[in-house]
């Protein structure tokens, strides 16, 4: 009875005893593999991480590339239509240039519609009759001024390119006053030379096929306006 009792306490002992070891070394497997826990949580963030910094690299690289390409389009469809309007304009000039091709050589020089090129200015005759003041204004409103023909030559071509509009005198854009010194002056404020005799009263100017006249400012007289033409350049 007594050895009975002996080997059971024994037993007792060493079963206590194996599964205490045993609990032991579960702790140690559970403490051991936390830390790989962790490091594998580590892992996963860097690598989605990492994705994330990829993608958005791809998607920056596609969008350049997509610009790229839209820039380029642009870029060729300017080209494109620079090209066709110098090729336009190219076309106006032969259409409207050659006409006056001995007198304006290498440029292109444009008068509005129904006025008359002569030695690089442009000259218009309107169906009305006014006063000098009324004239200079109308010129005004169609940004020129009344004809100022400072020599005989060009008198002489204003003359005949106009001698069938030309049935009585022309105001032209000279004129007298005491604000002037009594002086014949240009509208330009230039001084008209050719004549030296001082006016006592605001007189103006005006001709016909005959040289200057000198008449009051107030009378009904047709007019002539002068303005500079429009230079296309060339286009090569």
């Amino acid at each position: 009875m007594g050895e009975e009792i002996t080997y059971a306490d024994l037993r007792f002992h060493d079963t206590s005893h194996f599964s205490a070891s045993r609990i032991v070394e579960m702790n140690l497997e559970v403490a051991s593999s936390v830390p790989n826990q962790s490091h594998c949580r580590c892992l996963k963030k860097t690598y989605m991480t990492v994705g994330i910094v990829v993608g958005v690299l791809i998607i920056s690289l596609l969008a350049m590339t997509v610009l790229f390409f839209q820039a380029s389009n642009k870029q060729n469809y300017y080209h494109d239509r620079i090209e066709r309007m110098a090729q336009t304009l190219a076309n106006v000039k032969n259409d409207l240039c050659m006409r006056n091709e001995g007198e304006q050589k290498d440029a292109c020089l444009l008068c509005p519609m129904n006025w008359v090129l002569i030695q690089k200015k442009c000259y218009y005759m309107p169906d009305k009759m006014l006063s000098w003041q009324e004239s200079q204004r109308f010129c005004s409103a169609q940004n020129s001024s009344l004809a100022m023909p400072k020599t005989f030559e060009e008198l002489e071509l204003i003359t005949c390119n106009f001698r069938r509009w030309i049935t009585f005198s022309l105001w032209i854009g000279l004129s007298c006053s005491l604000k002037s010194n009594g002086r014949w002056v240009w509208l330009d404020n230039t001084t008209y030379s050719s004549y030296s005799s001082q006016c006592r009263e605001i007189r103006c100017a005006s001709f016909d096929y005959s040289p200057l006249l000198f008449t009051t400012c107030s009378t009904k007289l047709k007019l002539i306006c002068q303005r500079l033409p429009i230079n296309l350049p060339s286009i090569n």
